[in-house]
């Protein structure tokens, strides 16, 4: 009665023997599609935040390169 091996059967036809499947695993098993769509929603996703973040970064870096030359147009320049 191991995997594998043909039982005999009361009327004399053979059947192979095989554990049926829990019914746990086919509710928890993911197909290929799922699994590359939710892998290409996590990617699109995580490139729009550092899209964002990236956007962000940009907006800082000019606005305190327009402070420093308001603050150098603002400033008195050497006297002579």
């Amino acid at each position: 009665m191991e995997g594998g091996r043909a039982l005999e059967q009361s009327h004399g036809s053979l059947i192979s023997w095989r554990h049926p499947k829990p019914s746990w695993t086919c509710a928890a098993m993911v197909s290929k599609k799922q699994l590359a769509d939710f892998g290409y929603k996590a990617f699109s996703g995580s490139m729009m935040l550092l899209t964002v973040y990236a956007g962000y970064l940009c907006s800082v870096r000019v606005h305190r390169m327009l402070q420093q030359r308001r603050q150098r147009e603002s400033a008195p320049g050497p006297e002579s």
